[in-house]
């Protein structure tokens, strides 16, 4: 009997529109029916949702659903940590899709070298029967050799979606990885501070996920207090990546440097698009929500290093807060 190395975490929030869809992928894929199971996280749905995983339940075994309270994304993907029971999680969104032919998490599975991280690669989509892109492939990454996280790191590492990933849940424990409670774009906050600690990470050019992208959700609405957020939570992320730099100045001079230099990208990309969109975000009340968190957190006006003289020099203009607000 194979044993079950992977847990498929789905954390669920009304969901009725999609779950019988994401669990028909799963089960409709390649993947060997007793190498994983499925845990579907109720994070306090109050639509048919948990009716639906119930019926599912009786056509599979391997699939079970733990119930919660309502606390968001974050902490649904956290309660699927503590209940996972295999060496992998697999985090899936309800709304997206497995690929058909999964041979790839197979074989990373049966050839497991107790590696933290394995990174593959997403597609992305309006509708699911027509692929619009590829997600992030990491190109200036080392492949299909393990290497630490800290050398990703230093070699680009670009952080992103977790949902084309697998996870060793002994890796997270240790490390007491959690998402961020209440942060949008929490995977860009997790995969960074994640990806810092993680000593074995194999890269992956093998397609595994379809990541549908909605019209109603937060990232493509861009307007209304829930965009205001997305953009206000930025500050957040920037000021997690200046945090973890500073957690290895005296360990580790060369990443925290590196992880530093990211994060001023990062600020800087916050505040210049507040000014390239200005015109519409303005309006909106972006602009103002957002300059009110910099200048909580002191980020605000820019103090960014002259080794990047365009930047240095972008930041007086970006400076004139009558420019972005």
């Amino acid at each position: 009997m194979i044993e079950k190395k992977l847990s498929i975490v789905i954390p669920m929030y009304d969901s009725e529109n999609y779950m019988e869809r994401i669990v028909a992928s799963i089960y409709g894929s390649n993947l060997p029916i007793e190498l994983f199971d499925v845990v579907v996280v109720n994070d306090g749905s109050k639509d048919k949702g948990p009716e639906i995983v119930e019926r599912l339940m009786k056509d599979h075994d391997n699939l079970r659903m733990v119930n919660r309270e309502n606390g968001g994304l974050s902490m649904a993907r956290n309660t699927g940590i503590d209940h996972a029971e295999t060496k992998y999680i697999w985090f899936v969104d309800s709304d997206d899709l497995v690929s058909s032919d999964l041979t790839p998490v197979v074989n990373a599975l049966k050839d497991d070298k107790d590696i933290d991280v394995f990174d593959f690669v997403f597609e992305w989509c309006y509708n699911p029967k027509k692929i619009e892109g590829t997600g992030v492939t990491h190109t200036t990454v080392p492949h299909d050799i393990i290497i630490t996280g800290r050398d990703a790191i230093l070699k680009g590492y670009s952080p992103g979606s977790v949902c084309a990933l697998l996870l060793r849940r002994e890796f997270l424990l240790k490390n007491n990885l959690r998402f961020k409670k209440g942060l949008t774009q929490q995977d860009v906050e997790f995969t960074y501070r994640m990806m810092a600690v993680a000593e074995k990470v194999l890269f992956k050019n093998d397609i595994i996920y379809n990541y549908v992208i909605r019209k109603g959700s937060i990232s493509h609405t861009k307007t209304g207090p829930k965009w205001i957020k997305y953009q206000s939570d930025k500050v957040e992320i920037v000021d997690s990546f200046y945090k973890l730099a500073e957690s290895f100045k005296s360990s580790d001079k060369e990443l925290a440097t590196k992880i530093h230099d990211h994060a001023d990208g990062a600020l800087f990309g916050c505040v210049y698009n507040l000014y390239k969109k200005r015109k519409v975000w303005k309006k909106n009340g972006v602009n103002e929500a957002v300059l009110t968190k910099l200048k909580e957190y002191g980020f605000y006006p820019l103090h960014l290093p002259m080794k990047n003289f365009k930047r240095w020099a972008m930041s007086f203009i970006l400076n004139r807060e009558f420019l972005l607000g």
